[in-house]
């Protein structure tokens, strides 16, 4: 894990495995935001809540048979299966 950012309220690590590199010929990454209430970076008390952020192909919903369950507002992605579990071949 490598660390990318940190402020006051949010850290961000990258959790991108080494060897998923640019296997469909973009830059798939994953990261993780660790979010605390202003100030409190650092300590369990001030921690909220962690995020995933993910950077893919952008992908159309109906392509995939998945229209109606993507909202306004939401992006569906994809990205390599061994960006997010690695573990598994």
């Amino acid at each position: 894990m490598r660390n990318v950012l940190c402020t006051n309220d949010r850290r961000i690590d990258e959790l991108t495995p080494e060897d998923v590199g640019c296997i469909t010929g973009s830059n798939p990454s994953i990261y993780i935001e660790t979010v605390y209430k202003d100030g409190g970076y650092g300590t369990k008390e001030g921690y909220v809540e962690e995020f995933y952020l993910i950077i893919g192909k952008v992908v159309n919903p109906s392509k995939v048979a998945l229209e109606g369950r993507v909202k306004k507002g939401d992006t569906l992605i994809r990205v390599p299966r061994r960006l997010i579990d690695p573990h598994r071949i």
